[in-house]
């Protein structure tokens, strides 16, 4: 059987995560010939609109894309293996704290995208695939992820992975 390519996102659904923004990069991206999915763990127990769970989400933005998986809430070992089996870690908060998920990528050895800001920094800067902040959100309340640099990232990721697989491990 032919393997796919896979990123993975992992982060409740919300704004300040820039969920839906990750996946409108994503599928501007790649053409759907390419053997590229985008496996999202977003589901938001604790959403403010009532819409939990990611399938009604993206229902609800009227995306659709067979490349698009979504996965419920996983015990410890089937996330750790989920992300493990990942070729990439996608993350572009607008905002984040520690970042769990990221550290917890890294420590798997699989490259890692993150927004260049916030609390994150403290462990990843200089290490990983950061992407540019344009400036605050319209709020202002965040800081604006470039997703444009963030769309020329993932693709060299999937094309160089290889590459970016034994850096990802060293660091």
């Amino acid at each position: 059987m032919f393997d796919r390519f896979k990123f993975i996102v992992v982060g409740r659904w919300e704004y300040r995560k820039a969920t839906k923004e990750i996946i409108e990069t994503f599928l501007k991206t790649f053409k759907k010939n390419e053997p590229i999915d985008l496996v999202l763990l977003t589901e938001n127990i604790y959403a403010e609109n009532d819409i939990k769970n990611t399938k009604d989400i993206l229902k609800k933005y009227k995306i659709r894309d067979f490349r698009i998986k979504t996965l419920p809430f996983l015990n410890r070992e089937e996330y750790i293996n989920e992300l493990s089996t990942s070729d990439v870690f996608l993350s572009c908060s607008r905002s984040e704290g520690w970042n769990l998920p990221l550290i917890e990528a890294m420590a798997c050895g699989i490259p890692s995208i993150y927004s260049n800001c916030s609390g994150q920094l403290e462990f990843a800067k200089g290490k990983g695939h950061p992407i540019d902040i344009i400036g605050p959100d319209s709020s202002k309340n965040f800081y604006e992820p470039d997703f444009k640099h963030l769309s020329v990232t993932i693709r060299d990721l999937y094309e160089n992975n290889k590459e970016y697989k034994k850096k990802a491990i060293e660091e």
